[in-house]
C-alpha cells in the first residue's frame, strides 16, 4: 500500500514540476519577449504537443499495451519499436515543418518547429514506455529532467542573450522590418 502511494505521489510531483516550470518561466519570458513574441511562444506549446501526437500515429499507446498489458520486456520493445517509430515521427514532423514553413514563407522557422515536434514526440514515446513498464521513478526523473532543461535554457537565454539585446530575433523572429514586430 505504501509503495502504491509513493508511486502516485511521484506522478503527482512530476505533474507539479511541469506546471511549476511554466509558472517560473512566465516572468522571464514576459520580460524577454515583446507581446508579439510572447504570443508566439504561448502558441508554440500546443502546436508542439498536438503535432507530436499526430506524428506519433498512436505508437505511444502501442508501447503502453505491449509493455503493460502483454508483459513484454521494456528493453526488447524499445529496441524493436522506437527506431521505426522515430523514423515515422521524423518524417511526419519534417513534412509538417516544410508545409508550415512553405505556408509561412519561412522555411527555417518551419524546420525549427519540425525538429521541436520530433523531439517532443520522441520524449512522449519514451515516457509512454516508462509508463507501460510502471517505471514510476524513471518516468518522474525524465519529467524532472525535461523541466530542468527548459528552466536552464530559459535562464541561459535570459542571463546571456537577453542582456546583450539579441533575444528578439533569436526567440520570435521579430525584426524591425516584420509588420508584427512590436504588437
Amino acid at each position: 500500500m505504501r509503495h502504491r502511494v509513493l508511486e502516485i505521489g511521484a506522478y503527482g510531483v512530476a505533474a507539479a514540476a511541469q506546471s511549476g516550470t511554466a509558472f517560473v518561466m512566465l516572468p522571464l519570458l514576459t520580460r524577454m519577449l515583446a507581446p508579439g513574441g510572447f504570443g508566439q511562444w504561448v502558441l508554440l506549446d500546443p502546436v508542439l504537443v498536438y503535432g507530436a501526437q499526430l506524428a506519433l500515429v498512436g505508437a505511444n499507446y502501442g508501447l503502453i499495451k505491449l509493455i503493460g498489458k502483454d508483459g513484454l520486456d521494456l528493453r526488447y520493445v524499445c529496441r524493436r519499436v522506437i527506431p521505426p517509430a522515430s523514423a515515422v515521427i521524423l518524417f511526419a514532423a519534417i513534412t509538417g515543418g516544410l508545409l508550415t514553413g512553405w505556408l509561412a514563407t519561412d522555411p527555417l522557422r518551419g524546420m525549427g518547429v519540425a525538429l521541436a515536434i520530433a523531439a517532443e514526440g520522441l520524449f512522449i514515446l519514451a515516457l509512454s514506455a516508462l509508463r507501460g513498464a510502471t517505471a514510476t521513478w524513471r518516468y518522474a526523473l525524465a519529467v524532472y529532467a525535461k523541466s530542468a532543461l527548459l528552466l536552464a535554457g530559459t535562464a541561459f537565454v535570459f542571463l546571456v542573450l537577453h542582456r546583450r539585446g539579441t533575444t528578439r530575433p533569436l526567440w520570435c523572429g521579430c525584426t524591425p522590418s516584420h509588420p508584427y514586430s512590436e504588437l
